[in-house]
């Protein structure tokens, strides 16, 4: 079923029947409740009176937000009121579609900024629904009767918080390490967004996908790389799976899509993945620009491969599977990572109908390892193959490894035999030795380039 996205933005996003009383109470008025959806985690591991030093900060940044334009109210220790009143340089072009844009502005800014504490850097996750009037002042919410002082209890937020809230002690002290890893990323996409970093920060790096017979390359992935000062990489480290764990990881999901649109628009003879975790695959105002620029370049949708990773479980894949089918039906193609060792079953996998599969590394290097190793990563592969037209093998770093993926009948492959990430950008194929593709086939090699352009 394909998601309305003016329905959401009018209906889906609504702060709820209960509340409707406050819109009569506020004539004229748009209002938004924003909550810190990690303020129970901040609680249980830095203690209430720095998780509250970290919310009020927020607010105070919320407010600079909207400066004169409104008024703000706290509701409740976690969530803020803030009311856009017409007259207002911001509630005068107030609409549906503006409501949501200011408000996914809000809800990606907040969580880049770092709040200092004795404990290190802290960082919020900000959750929002709204009500929006129309042109003529009415909402066009009927009138429950009741009312409430907070919207707390509303079931559909956008942007919710899906991290795990830790227990006290140990998980706690390893939540907060896990922030301070998280910082240093948030920070460096940060200074991406404001053309700040310089040659550091964090950008795209592109390994490419080859066959292993011709040496031909499918397409190119795009990696999160943190780069410093000199704009060398950073070890890779597990910024990844901490961003999962605390919440934050669509942020970096978003920034590395935008970028590898970019790229497309500027290289029109190559093809990317990109990677989106689990957390990443839900129907929000975020992907809408997104969305609109595929929609008006299909040729860049149909060079886009969107590559869900599982690292983390699926909050529900039901809306995961929407939100591919909307993907797909946009000219994107789905390839599926980690296969054989994710969270969903066979059977929710088949439902996302991957165009490409990708056989987990971990089964490559224990077919190395022994005689059953090398049967299981058969197996696999034929399982793979019944699924997607086509697999590939990560973690090819070997000849050996290399004939193994060959004779299970895995041509594509993937790993540093075939080519490290590169920071230069990827171009169009140019020979270097290897057989040159037909013109019916996509071969890409990487050049380097001085520059890259990064998107706001």
């Amino acid at each position: 079923m394909a998601i309305n996205a003016d329905r959401r933005r009018t209906e889906g996003t609504r702060a709820g029947a209960a509340h409707v009383a406050r819109l009569a109470r506020y004539p004229d008025t748009a209002l938004f409740w924003f909550r810190i959806g990690n303020y129970p985690h901040l609680v249980a591991a830095y203690g209430q009176e720095l998780a509250s030093e970290a919310v009020a900060t927020a607010h105070d940044h919320i407010a600079r937000l909207v400066q004169d334009n409104g008024t703000m109210e706290t509701c409740r220790a976690d969530i803020l009121e803030v009311r856009i009143k017409r007259g207002t340089r911001l509630g005068d072009t107030m609409t549906p579609e503006t409501g949501a844009a200011w408000a996914a502005t809000v809800c990606e800014a907040i969580p880049l900024l770092a709040f200092a504490s004795k404990a290190g850097p802290i960082h919020v996750w900000v959750s929002a629904c709204w009500s929006i009037f129309t042109p003529e002042g009415d909402s066009g919410e009927s009138d429950s009767g009741e009312d409430a002082s907070s919207p707390g209890d509303v079931s559909e937020w956008m942007f919710p918080f899906v991290g795990a809230l830790p227990e006290y002690g140990e998980e706690a002290e390893r939540y907060r390490a896990d922030m301070a890893i998280v910082s240093h990323a948030l920070t460096a996409l940060k200074s991406m967004r404001d053309g700040t970093a310089g040659s550091g920060g964090l950008r795209p790096f592109w390994q490419k996908v080859r066959c292993a017979d011709s040496g031909v390359t499918r397409y190119f992935e795009a990696l999160a790389r943190l780069s410093d000062s000199k704009g060398l990489p950073e070890r890779p480290g597990t910024y990844i799976l901490s961003m999962e764990r605390l919440g934050f990881v669509r942020l970096l999901d978003l920034f590395m899509v935008r970028q590898v649109i970019a790229e497309l628009e500027r290289s029109e003879d190559i093809q990317i993945a990109v990677n989106l975790s689990a957390l990443s695959l839900s129907d929000d105002p975020w992907w809408d620009d997104i969305r609109s620029t595929l929609r008006r370049n299909g040729h860049i949708a149909r060079r886009l491969l969107l590559e869900i990773t599982e690292t983390a479980s699926f909050p529900k894949v039901s809306d995961a599977v929407r939100f591919v089918d909307t993907m797909r039906r946009l000219g994107c193609g789905i390839v599926l990572d980690d296969f054989g060792t994710g969270y969903a079953s066979v059977r929710q996998l088949l439902a996302f109908a991957p165009d490409i599969i990708k056989i987990d590394s971990l089964f490559l290097r224990r077919a190395t390892a022994s005689e059953r190793g090398r049967a299981i990563f058969v197996s696999l592969a034929q399982l793979a193959k019944s699924i997607s037209a086509t697999v590939v093998a990560e973690g090819v770093e070997t000849s050996q490894h290399r004939n193994i993926a060959l004779e299970a009948g895995v041509n594509w492959q993937q790993g540093y035999l075939w080519g490290q990430p590169c920071g230069c950008r990827p171009r169009p194929y140019v020979a270097d030795g290897l057989p040159q593709p037909p013109e019916t086939s996509r071969g890409w090699q990487c050049a380097p380039e001085p520059s890259l352009r990064f998107v706001q």
